[in-house]
């Protein structure tokens, strides 16, 4: 069995990752207005994800979409796809 590291490539001001167990989390409440400005539509926020195990790894694009409902924002998490790597 492969144990899988994660990481965000990049760091992150909003997000932080579980380096094993790959949980995604906000490192505290997210407003959309201050990250993507206001009167914006869609609010996007894309992170690559990579996964290492067994002397190969993965980069997944994930995008994050924050959504506006009522006075709360949502996050939807969208996975767009990997690239493999072998070392």
């Amino acid at each position: 069995m492969f144990a899988f590291r994660y990481q965000i490539l990049g760091g992150s001001d909003l997000f932080t990752i579980d380096s094993v167990s790959g949980e995604l989390t906000t490192k505290s409440r997210v407003d959309r207005e201050t990250v993507c400005g206001s009167g914006v539509e869609v609010c996007v926020i894309e992170l690559d994800i990579m996964v290492d195990y067994a002397q190969q790894f993965d980069i997944f694009k994930i995008k994050v979409r924050l959504i506006l409902y009522g006075f709360a924002t949502i996050l939807m998490w969208l996975h767009q796809g990997s690239v493999v790597c072998n070392f």
